[in-house]
């Protein structure tokens, strides 16, 4: 099967995570960095290592097999365990782009179901912020409810 339609095969699934990855893809420094042929070199090194080391099979299906799950697929992407855009200044992506002990050689799969989760994390972190500031918020609306009563002799 050619990769552009084993893509496509699981394309539908990752619909959200499309759309953070266009937002991520925008930022100039981000898209500076993985363009870059720095990067690039160590891509390459990364899953020539792990040709040698893993057979060139994915680091998380192997993880995954040895705990019982199906056959490993091949690696054809590289991920980063900590994300380059967590980083706040130029020099701090650098650092996480190029640190070889942050990379990890992932298949289509593997790589898009760590996104969806990492992604899922922050979704669901700004839940919670939104829903503490709505429950603040709704207690200072009853405790201000409940003062009008009072001066109003309620």
């Amino acid at each position: 099967m050619r990769l552009e339609q084993y893509i496509l095969n699981f394309g539908a699934k990752f619909n959200r995570i499309d759309d953070y990855m266009r937002k991520k893809r925008a930022n100039p420094e981000y898209r500076r960095i993985i363009t870059g042929k720095k990067w690039q070199k160590l891509r390459r090194m990364k899953m020539l290592k792990n040709a040698i080391d893993n057979g060139g099979f994915c680091e998380q299906c192997i993880k995954d097999y040895i705990a019982g799950g199906q056959r490993p697929r091949k690696a054809i992407e590289v991920h980063h365990i900590v994300p380059i855009e967590s980083a706040h200044t130029r020099e701090e992506m650098e650092a996480l782009a190029y640190d070889e002990s942050n990379l990890m050689a992932l298949c289509f799969e593997c790589h898009h179901e760590l996104h969806r989760q990492l992604w899922k994390a922050r979704f669901n972190k700004a839940q919670r912020q939104l829903d503490k500031a709505r429950k603040k918020e709704t207690m200072e609306n009853d405790i201000n409810d409940y003062i009008e009563r009072i001066k109003k002799g309620i």
